[in-house]
């Protein structure tokens, strides 16, 4: 380490050595050594900046306003990042504050704005300052509407994220369409976030060829035909839909949606798949993915799991299961439409405080069974319902002596409450005892002489996500015979990693 000494031998460090120590400071520590001297004070803030600034209460924004405008022409080129929380509806003096701040801002490179629809319409400059923003590239807009939108269609900035969360809070108005705004960014959008647009009825075609990310949260039905030639080069699709429609509404809006992509061009650049079974039976793609996402699948949804996998076959998917209440025999799910799948992660949540565990392991082992293709396997059945409980018994108090607090003081109060919470699980019940007589070697060899191209196989019996897994890796001889060998934790996480699959927890060697 540097160091110096001052007139009267005390160890100082340089300039150089406070500087790099400086660096790692955030918050609170960077803005104590910052008040040390002129020399640390004007150095430091490009690192006070440099993490985003975050404008909100009203005292902390009038501050941090009054902060910039000391020195505009040195503090302004060092904000890159701005969040503007909410709108100061009784504060005018705050707005024009933070009006000039974005006149200055003009190296900004990611805005949030919280209440955008009334920062815009409040009054139009503001969003003639947000749309001479050359230098942003990131933009989120929250709470927006029609009129806001609109305000901004002069935009000059080549954004390249776009977050939109569409309809103003406590708003009766249905959400604007995108599809305006959206054309004048087109050239230069990479990904895009948008939650609740209006997505029926769009007027017209945008195309946005740099668009690699799609993310849409939204309770209209979705035309897929519109997103193939909105994202010809889209690589990732996430939706999130709340439709709640009955099984004859289902069928007609995918027949609807497979109707229009007859005469479209097939999505071949769309290389993931976030959206559950519901929604991606809806949106009846004709593609190939390499990974699918299909979070939980409840069992009014297995039917629609063979078609989706005919529509899309994945080579990779991620599955989390609800155990249906009715214990039938047969396979869990049919896998058997993917043909190309090598990599599976299962998760099969139970619910209930009893199931018969045997019976759910042989459907299981029957739904893999139907996956020929497989190289990794990550299996987990996890039990969610909580154990059961009951009081501990509480020993009777000692004779209260004359110095103790009577009835009703606070080691009254004490006492209730510590019999409250004295409480201790339970011995092991019937499922507890049936997850430790599963002999999770032989289920593992079962479906590695059932399935000759497994290589891993990965399985965990938990209750609540703890628990331990097991691993393997398949050995076979030129017989065809499998053997299983254990595979230690590091190997087995990058295996895991590589197959975008949940890591492991807690491992039996």
């Amino acid at each position: 380490m540097t160091q110096a000494y001052d007139f009267n031998g005390k160890c100082v460090l340089n300039f150089d050595v406070l500087l790099v120590v400086m660096s790692f400071l955030w918050g609170p520590n960077l803005l104590s050594m910052m008040r040390t001297c002129k020399f640390l004070y004007r150095t430091g803030i490009p690192m006070l900046l440099e993490h985003g600034v975050y404008i909100w209460p009203e005292k902390h924004a009038v501050s941090f306003c009054r902060f910039l405008s000391t020195d505009t022409s040195y503090r302004f080129r060092f904000l890159r990042k701005l969040t503007i929380w909410h709108f100061p509806y009784d504060n005018p003096h705050l707005f024009r504050a933070i009006l000039k701040t974005l006149q200055y801002a003009t190296r900004l490179q990611e805005l949030e704005l919280n209440d955008a629809e009334e920062f815009l319409v409040y009054d139009e400059h503001f969003a003639r300052v947000v749309s001479s923003l050359l230098d942003l590239r990131c933009l989120v807009l929250s709470g927006i509407e029609e009129q806001g939108l609109e305000s901004l269609r002069t935009l000059r900035a080549p954004l390249t994220h776009l977050t939109v969360r569409f309809g103003a809070m406590n708003s009766n108005e249905d959400p604007p369409e995108p599809t305006p705004f959206l054309a004048s960014v087109s050239n230069t959008l990479e990904m895009i976030d948008f939650d609740n647009p209006n997505m029926e009825g769009i007027s017209g075609i945008v195309v946005c060829p740099k668009v690699h990310t799609f993310k849409i949260q939204q309770y209209w039905t979705l035309p897929t035909r519109h997103l193939v030639l909105c994202f010809p080069n889209l690589k990732r699709l996430n939706v999130l839909t709340e439709e709640r429609l009955n099984r004859a509404e289902t069928d007609a809006f995918r027949v609807q949606n497979k109707t229009e992509l007859a005469s479209t061009q097939s999505w071949t650049s769309l290389d993931r798949l976030d959206a559950d079974v519901n929604t991606a039976f809806l949106l009846a793609l004709n593609c190939r993915v390499s990974l699918w996402n299909a979070e939980h699948i409840c069992h009014w949804d297995w039917r629609k799991l063979p078609i989706v996998l005919g529509d899309i076959h994945p080579t990779r998917l991620t599955l989390r299961v609800l155990e249906p209440e009715a214990a039938v025999p047969g396979a869990l799910l049919d896998l058997s439409p993917a043909t190309e799948l090598t990599s599976l992660s299962l998760e099969v949540e139970i619910h209930r405080e009893s199931a018969d565990l045997s019976l759910l392991m042989t459907r299981v082992a029957a739904c893999l069974e139907t996956a020929q293709s497989l190289v990794t396997l990550r299996l987990s059945v996890v039990h969610h319902a909580p154990r059961p409980c009951k009081f501990r018994p509480v020993q009777e108090q000692e004779q209260v002596s004359d110095s103790d607090p009577g009835p009703g003081s606070d080691s009254d109060l004490d006492s209730d409450i510590f019999k409250l919470f004295a409480r201790e699980c339970m011995k092991p019940d019937d499922l507890d005892r049936d997850f430790e007589a599963i002999d999770m070697f032989a289920f593992a060899t079962r479906l590695a002489t059932s399935i000759l191209s497994l290589k891993y196989v990965f399985v965990g019996l938990a209750r609540c996500y703890e628990g331990p897994f097991q691993l393997w890796s398949v050995t076979r001889t030129g017989c065809g015979d499998a053997f299983l060998q254990t595979v230690d934790a590091e190997t087995a996480n990058d295996v895991l990693r590589h197959n975008d699959m949940p890591e492991t927890g807690p491992c039996i060697l």
